[in-house]
């Protein structure tokens, strides 16, 4: 919870008596401080100390008992006795410049003057910690006290989280330097830490209440990442609680911290082992050592405790947690959620330039599967270590008895459908399956027991290649008869690209089923877990776009593409259809479309570059055909436009023939001279007048017209054969 008197870097508060961001006037004080680099706090800005107790000793020392002998105390870290919250001591001391309190250290005079002392939060090898009240009546804050008046500030960093933002970082409020102190204000989070959480709520928590949890730290050092800062302490302690409801937790303490200009770099080994990765152990320091931190605090939460805590609470000490980190994985096969179980592995992968970050996380967090570079790690406890060869055990499986694992492997690969019939015994408990299960554990395949346990109801095909290669880690992969090594794979996409029907079968059930993941590091397959992810985020990062510009490809065609960026998702081989893709977008008749020319004009980042040269591959026969249609229907239209014209000018002809028809066959039976021009006229026009509805008027211009006519046709042959009488002559 802020106060709202002391507000986090980036808004505005009263400045009182200082200057313009809060920092004293005083000669020898540093202004405009951000989020500060802390490392001892107690509840509100503390590691991991409870009210009452400090911390922040030199790393690898225990409090005053034997190494894991309480639940509070982690392994790398030391707690020294701090004052009750009476403000009591049981030794000498001074009072504060407040007069009403008893405490072992004063503030500087020129923090006195603006604060009084409420009590003392903690005290470490570096700084001592206090919560203080300001005399100006604005609320409570942290003081922070560092005992070198020579201590370093850096100023880069300083002004990086000056304007950081609150939602992720506690709040800094001003820092300064002089009277023999350097200092920095904090915000107070009222409701402790992470870890007193947990002391009043032990773990395991819900899920859900979980991936409260995790959803803000993954932000959190998401955003820390962004600023170029890796924490390198983060545990409960250091995960400050503003409000429990709703619950609103910050990173703080950043004492350890360290900026990162190339992707590693090497540091000090100040740590706590208990959540530190195992490159911490030499010092190396990278972005992905919080994301370790991280995993290890997710999985107590879900489990309960900290895989170096024992089952009482105690704690294993450095040198055990250091040798567990050198040559061990983590267990995570106590939690029992196989989406919650993937992220941890990809968090607590050893190799940090493998493991998962914020890319990863988001497709987590979206229902994906991202590859895991690590195979999932043997449960600890008796049955880890080398694999039990001397059973006798046997295990009938199609009428032929094994006891050996290597053996058995052979012929689940020889006989893939009755592998499948077998695992599908899981849903029914088939006393089949049950015998397989007692029997690995008998000859110590473990890593094979969470392989039948772990995803064989939704994927069988994947479920039966991860069993067949924990019995036998070193022989080929093979799927379903067909063999998975490089040389065997290329050859299975050669086939494809010719268009054969089973290998193109093949190669969509190793996307669906992520079996390229499951033969990573396999005799033959190294790489392939890469391989994989670029393929997969390529296809997805296709389809996207494919959604997007509303076209439906068919399915021949999307096998296609799938195929295409499978060959382009090897290394060195992005840009492998990059000729083809620039003649697509140069398609004439396609880029008529405006949303290809669009697709054509984009700006894709490298890892997107292959997605986007099969997306205008893909699209731009869609386009020029959209074209082809669109031409074709706008001459339609123009044939039918020209034939409703001839069609109107008709109709308005039919129309008129009316009247002049009427008139017409008038004329031609008054007139009887002009019957022979006009009658046929009249017939004429009252002929097109009957496809009006007009019929009585067409009618009468027919007969009128037809009856003129034959009225002057016979006017005409009697003047022709009738004798001309000259004049005057009497017959």
């Amino acid at each position: 919870m802020t106060d709202d008197r002391y507000p986090p870097p980036g808004t505005t508060r009263d400045p009182g008596p200082t200057t313009s961001r809060g920092v004293a006037s005083v000669p020898g004080t540093i202004r405009d401080a951000g989020p500060g680099t802390t490392r001892d706090a107690a509840p509100g800005t503390t590691r991991d100390a409870a009210p009452g107790t400090t911390r922040d000793a030199a790393p690898g020392t225990t409090r005053d008992a034997a190494p894991g002998t309480t639940r509070d105390a982690a392994p790398g870290t030391t707690r020294d006795g701090s004052p009750p919250r009476d403000g009591s001591l049981s030794g000498g001391g001074s009072l504060s410049g407040g007069g009403d309190r008893f405490v072992r250290v004063n503030l500087p005079p020129t923090l006195a003057a603006r604060f009084s002392i409420d009590r003392e939060l903690g005290s470490g090898g570096e700084a001592d910690l206090l919560l203080v009240n300001d005399r100006a009546g604005r609320g409570q804050c942290v003081v922070r006290l560092y005992r070198r008046q020579d201590l370093p500030l850096d100023e880069d960093k300083l002004s990086r989280l000056r304007t950081a933002d609150p939602r992720h970082l506690i709040g800094l409020i001003e820092y300064g330097r002089g009277d023999g102190y350097v200092w920095e204000i904090l915000e107070y989070a009222r409701e402790g830490s992470l870890e007193d959480m947990i002391r009043r709520s032990p773990a395991p928590w819900p899920a859900v209440r979980v991936r409260d949890v995790f959803d803000q730290l993954a932000n959190a050092v998401t955003y820390a990442n962004s600023l170029g800062m890796v924490h390198r302490d983060i545990k409960p302690g250091n995960i400050l609680v503003r409000s429990l409801q709703p619950l609103d937790l910050v990173l703080a303490d950043f004492g350890l911290t360290k900026f990162i200009a190339a992707t590693h770099q090497m540091g000090t080994t100040s740590r706590t082992s208990a959540y530190a990765p195992p490159e911490a152990i030499s010092g190396q320091a990278s972005r992905s050592v919080d994301w370790w931190s991280l995993g290890i605090i997710l999985l107590e939460l879900l489990t309960g405790l900290n895989p170096f805590q024992r089952p009482d609470g105690s704690w294993q000490d450095d040198r055990m947690i250091t040798a567990f980190l050198i040559s061990r994985d983590i267990d995570v096969s106590e939690v029992a959620d196989d989406h919650w179980r993937l992220l941890l592995r990809g968090l607590l992968t050893r190799a940090p330039e493998k493991r998962w970050g914020p890319q990863q996380i988001a497709m987590w967090r979206n229902g994906r599967r991202p590859p895991v570079a690590d195979p999932e790690p043997a449960p600890a406890g008796p049955a880890t270590g080398s694999p039990n060869t001397t059973s006798q055990a046997t295990y009938v499986f199609a009428g032929v008895g094994y006891n050996d694992p290597v053996r058995l492997a052979a012929a689940l690969r020889t006989n893939w459908g009755e592998g499948r019939r077998l695992l599908a015994g899981r849903q029914l408990k088939a006393p089949q399956y049950l015998a397989l299960k007692e029997w690995m554990i008998a000859h110590g395949r473990t890593t094979a027991v969470q392989a039948l346990d772990n995803g064989v109801d939704e994927r069988p095909e994947r479920g039966l290649m991860q069993v067949i290669k924990a019995l036998d880690p070193d022989a080929v992969p093979e799927f379903n008869g067909q063999r998975l090594d490089d040389e065997h794979l290329r050859g299975v996409i050669r086939r494809a690209t010719d268009n054969d029907t089973g290998a193109r079968r093949l190669i969509d059930q190793l996307y669906e089923d992520g079996i390229l993941t499951v033969c990573d590091d396999a005799p033959g397959c190294v790489g392939y877990a890469m391989v994989d992810y670029r393929w997969h985020s390529s296809v997805e990062a296709a389809d996207r776009k494919i959604r997007q510009v509303g076209v439906n490809p068919s399915p021949s065609d999307l096998q296609s593409m799938r195929l295409q960026l499978l060959v382009a998702s090897y290394e060195g081989q992005q840009g492998a259809f990059a000729e083809p893709a620039r003649n697509a977008a140069q398609n004439g008749q396609a880029r008529h479309q405006p949303w290809f020319v669009g697709l054509t004009t984009e700006r894709t980042g490298p890892e997107y570059e292959a997605a986007q040269h099969a997306v205008l591959m893909l699209t731009a026969p869609i386009a020029a055909l959209q074209t082809s249609d669109q031409m074709a229907q706008a001459e339609r239209a123009r044939i039918a436009a020209e034939e409703a014209e001839v069609a109107r000018k008709r109709s308005n002809m039919d129309r008129l023939s009316v009247p002049i028809g009427v008139l017409c066959g008038i004329i031609a039976f008054c007139v009887p001279p002009s019957g022979l021009l006009a009658g046929p006229a009249a017939i004429y026009f009252g002929v097109r007048a009957r496809r009006t509805d007009s019929r009585a008027a067409s009618t009468w211009a027919i007969a009128l017209g037809g009856l003129g006519f034959l009225w002057s046709f016979v006017a005409l042959i009697l003047a022709i054969t009738t004798p001309t009488t000259p004049t005057g002559t009497t017959p």
